[in-house]
């Protein structure tokens, strides 16, 4: 049997939101709220990865996970994690993004039950319903082949409808979930940034940059996460529903 750690990058100085780990929803810090929604029996063990002493602090009151500090200089939450993974010997990575909150334990086991776990890296992606997520640069907007591999990732609205298309669009964002092969995590980390990496600021295009293949896991469920400020009020109202 495969065995799964979930690591939970969570960056203290946040440019949009600082100390967004430590922000209080319904009075919990959003850090507390990401690990107990992502309990599940099929995973080994919980890991937060941050470069700050309060992060660690709040994450270990829950007694749910053991925290690792790291490094302050990472670029991306991956790159955090990779530094984690070196010393592990799990066979695969589940990357659950710091402020992404899930409904429960269930998106988890859908995610581990609908992969395909010989693609060395992926990412969960769903619907947009909201049209004003389709101009919003902080949701990032993908595109998926007819295999389910991610063809491009972009803050920009993409496919860019020329309105000839008499079909309904269905539209998607990537959801800060990925799910790495352990070896595909620290070879990532290894390779240098590329210019569409740097460009977009989406971490995962450094993969379709250089050619390798990255997959795409589709989740219907609701899911939010926040990233300004403006997104609290989103979330209040997702923990008060799940």
């Amino acid at each position: 049997m495969n065995k799964i750690s979930i690591i939970i990058p969570a960056r203290y100085f946040s440019s949009r939101l600082p100390a967004k780990p430590l922000v209080l929803i319904k009075g919990k810090p959003l850090i507390v709220h990401v690990i107990e929604r992502v309990q599940t029996a099929r995973i080994s063990e919980i890991i937060v990865a941050t470069d700050h002493e309060d992060i660690k602090n709040a994450a270990e009151s829950t007694g749910l996970c053991r925290v690792v500090l790291t490094s302050s200089n990472h670029s991306c939450g991956t790159d955090r994690i990779a530094e984690v993974t070196s010393g592990l010997d799990a066979d695969f990575i589940l990357n659950v993004q710091g402020d992404q909150l899930i409904s429960g334990p269930d998106v988890i086991d859908e995610i581990l039950n609908t992969a395909d776990f010989s693609i060395p890296i992926a990412t969960l992606y769903t619907d947009i319903h909201n049209p004003d997520e389709l101009t919003d640069v902080n949701t990032v907007k993908v595109l998926v082949n007819r295999d389910g591999r991610i063809i491009y990732m972009s803050r920009s609205p993409i496919p860019f409808d020329r309105g000839q298309y008499k079909e309904k669009i269905n539209y998607y964002k990537q959801v800060g979930i990925y799910l790495f092969q352990r070896k595909a995590l620290l070879d990532f980390a290894g390779i240098p940034a590329t210019p569409l990496e740097l460009i977009e600021g989406i971490e995962l295009l450094r993969i379709l940059d250089y050619g390798r293949p990255l997959g795409g896991i589709y989740s219907g469920r609701q899911l939010t996460d926040v990233d300004v400020p403006e997104d609290m009020e989103t979330a209040r109202e997702f923990i008060h529903k799940f």
